[in-house]
């Protein structure tokens, strides 16, 4: 059968890592392995715990709570947070980036599903980058008072927050 050959064939080609420029031997690299892939992590997870603390800080300063009184004293405590919060904010795109850079070649390599649990890891990681992204370009945008979006950057910034943190701890 002819029809069925040239259909295994096909899911075969689909199936298995193309010659290039996918391969993985494309992206060999002493800088590609998983012990910098861990520190990077590592790192990240540090900066964007200290970003969501000292955000979530700001937060319930500009938006106080009821039943949780924030202290005002000591006066300059406020400025320190912010400060924090925007310092680890730019200082994690660099790691960001690296560590996308670093783990490139999984997040390409073929088959793109090799399982169910692979697919629920892959459908977990995408919270975590997009959002990552998006906090590290929104924040940086708003430093350079620059907003090419439409809609309010203190919420989105806020909600998606809570998704990446989400996506942090499941990870």
């Amino acid at each position: 059968m002819p029809a069925r050959d040239a259909i295994e064939r096909r899911v075969r080609e689909l199936t298995t890592d193309p010659d290039e420029p996918l391969h993985q031997h494309a992206y060999q690299s002493a800088l590609r392995d998983e012990r910098l892939a861990a520190w990077l992590g590592a790192s990240l997870g540090i900066l964007f715990s200290i970003c969501f603390v000292t955000g979530l800080y700001s937060h319930l300063h500009q938006h106080p709570l009821s039943w949780l009184p924030v202290p005002s004293r000591p006066a300059g405590l406020y400025r320190v947070t912010q400060s924090l919060h925007v310092a680890a904010g730019i200082a994690s795109m660099p790691i960001l980036l690296a560590k996308l850079w670093v783990v490139w070649p999984r997040f390409v390599s073929l088959p793109p599903i090799k399982n169910v649990a692979h697919l629920v890891e892959r459908i977990g990681l995408f919270p975590l980058v997009a959002g990552g992204i998006f906090m590290v370009f929104s924040g940086i945008a708003n430093i350079a008072q620059w907003y090419p979006w439409r809609f309010g950057f203190p919420a989105a910034h806020y909600w998606v927050t809570w998704i990446v943190v989400g996506a942090l701890v499941a990870h």
